[in-house]
């Protein structure tokens, strides 16, 4: 098991990666999908994301050499430069996902992301247990990478070659540098704050703030990826019908946003008890991280989609202005926070995500034609379903100890009690969004004649 200094370790590489690849295949992703009819673009942006790769590789290693000066370790730099190659992979497996999505293959990604996932996991953890220690992290990685272009190479029938249309070039360089902007000045904002955490405070505290971030990553990813290609899949055929475009929204939106909510405030509201079963108890003090970085999480969801909201109704240069002020106040807010413990650095994280909230989210309504009570109205109804969630958990892991329910027995009955509020909260509140998640459980049910609901509609 990792210690919360090596993680931090890791970690700090691994964020200073995820702000270098915002250059590979990042906006030409988004070009190609925005183009669904064009023959040539994907090949234009193979050349693209090839070039991006080697550049983003090249200036990992010479980031790499800088580090041992400012963390007084050289294992960040080290394993900086093994996810070097990652770049290549990454590249590759993008264009071949937009791909696949213009041809309306989304079930075909979400399979691609459990089959990459799991492979990474396992062949960390087989390393983890063979005694590689941190470099399991970077296995995991690469062996991700890989099954993604696996996967893809089998499921997809276009392939990448080198080619290149001057009309697409041209488009590609105009449509991505905000995009680009954006992503990297957030992930570069979030590769500071890291240096910030792990130089003022500790390795150790730079560990367990990331794993509290990470774990709440994965989570979300679960339901955000699927969501960020929805958006792209289904808005730009609508750009030029505002009524349509802001109610596909608003549905997209709810049916993200009651996933995100159970997701990410059910893996807060387990983080004091899971943690320690799962990774020990020195690993505790992040369980206070993923509340503080939850709330600010689920404050920022109305955000996830000002990206392709902006950007398809050419208002690209607010998509880096809310990025450069988000940022800025980040690290301000983190730097003052830091010295007073981490549970006050995530504190600060969630007061940032509340200000950048109530600064851009009304350029995103006005962009997106939604009026700012239907928002409103939808982040109080899914506010109700996490309370109903909260109201239910929370007591039953004060008490349910006293009656000898310890241990992950604790953890899986909170589970699925959650689940179960949750689920009768959304009935209710966010109506729409439970047929939308239920209607996949009832066919996968009536195809297997049980429970008696065979005939049971599901509107």
């Amino acid at each position: 098991v990792l210690t919360p200094a090596e993680l931090g370790e890791f970690l700090i590489a691994a964020s200073i990666y995820a702000a270098l690849s915002v250059i590979v295949g990042q906006g030409v992703y988004e070009y190609v999908l925005k183009e669904h009819d064009s023959q040539t673009a994907p090949v234009t942006a193979f050349v693209f994301n090839m070039a991006s790769a080697t550049i983003a590789a090249a200036a990992a290693f010479g980031i790499s050499f800088l580090l041992p000066h400012i963390l007084h370790s050289d294992k960040s730099a080290t394993l900086l430069r093994y996810l070097a190659p990652v770049f290549y992979l990454e590249a590759m497996a993008l264009l071949m996902e937009c791909v696949i999505l213009r041809q309306g293959g989304i079930a075909r990604t979400a399979i691609a992301t459990i089959v990459a996932e799991t492979a990474g996991l396992l062949a960390g953890l087989a390393s983890l247990f063979a005694g590689w220690g941190i470099l399991a992290l970077v296995i995991q990685r690469a062996t991700r990478g890989a099954a993604y272009v696996a996967v893809y190479s089998v499921s997809c029938s276009w392939r990448p070659r080198l080619g290149f249309d001057p009309a697409d070039a041209r488009a590609i360089i105009r449509f991505i540098p905000a995009i680009i902007s954006s992503r990297g000045i957030n992930a570069g904002s979030t590769a500071l704050i890291d240096l910030t955490i792990g130089s003022l405070l500790s390795l150790g505290d730079a560990g367990l703030f990331r794993l509290a971030n990470r774990l709440l990553t994965i989570g979300s990813d679960l339901l955000f990826q699927p969501f960020k290609a929805l958006l792209w899949v289904e808005l730009p055929p609508l750009r030029r019908d505002p009524a349509a475009f802001a109610a596909k929204l608003m549905r997209l939106t709810e049916m993200f946003g009651a996933g995100y909510f159970a997701v990410v405030w059910g893996m807060a509201l387990i983080a004091g008890v899971a943690l320690p079963l799962l990774l020990g108890p020195e690993w505790q003090a992040a369980s206070s991280a993923v509340i503080a970085l939850g709330l600010a999480r689920l404050i920022s969801m109305p955000m996830s989609a000002a990206e392709a909201v902006f950007a398809l109704n050419n208002r690209s240069r607010l998509i880096v202005w809310s990025s450069v002020i988000g940022s800025i106040v980040s690290v301000a807010v983190i730097y003052v926070a830091a010295p007073y413990g981490l549970l006050w650095t995530s504190i600060g994280f969630a007061f940032v995500s509340f200000m950048t909230l109530a600064v851009v989210l009304p350029f995103m309504l006005q962009a997106g034609g939604i009026p700012l009570s239907s928002m409103l109205s939808l982040i109080v109804r899914l506010s109700a379903n996490a309370l109903a969630m909260t109201a239910v958990v929370a007591p039953w892991l004060a008490f349910a100890p006293n009656f000898g329910v310890t241990g992950w027995a604790l953890v899986a009955s909170a589970v699925g009690l959650g689940a179960a509020a949750y689920l009768l909260a959304a009935r209710i509140f966010t109506p729409a969004s439970f047929t939308a998640y239920l209607r996949p459980v009832v066919k996968i049910v009536r195809r297997a004649g049980i429970l008696g609901i065979g005939s049971t509609p599901v509107r």
